[in-house]
């Protein structure tokens, strides 16, 4: 079942007043995910994981592993997963409000679409 575990949240109005924060701030996110995937830095990851979660060497590894397969290399909301969230959301009480909303009223695609059509994307693998 797709699902949107996680992703950046802001304010429409946020959007409208400081786009560029708001690039800024996807590029960013792009960036540490690429980061994350790069090979050459896996020792820095697993430490910073082993750190941060306070986890075993042998668990710091395995969480690394998990994250490579889990992180999406383009960190950009998928419509199913969102839409999945705000069901079960619905389906659980967590806000009743949620059924009656469309994931495509919720996500704004633009930013990773301007990312994958400039280049971005790529440039970074």
């Amino acid at each position: 079942m797709p699902f949107q575990s996680s992703g950046v949240v802001v304010a429409r109005s946020l959007i409208k007043t400081n786009p560029q924060l708001v690039e800024s701030i996807a590029r960013a996110t792009a960036e540490g995910v690429a980061f994350v995937h790069k090979p050459a830095n896996k020792e820095i990851v697993v430490r910073s994981l082993g750190r941060n979660l306070r986890l075993a060497p042998d668990r710091a590894e395995n969480a690394y592993h998990g994250l490579i397969a889990a992180l999406p290399r383009r960190p950009c909301p998928s419509m199913e997963g969102v839409a999945s969230m705000l069901k079960l959301m619905a389906q659980h009480g967590l806000n009743a409000k949620a059924a009656q909303v469309k994931a495509e009223e919720l996500v704004d695609m633009s930013y990773c679409k301007r990312f994958e059509d400039s280049g971005f994307f790529k440039s970074l693998y």
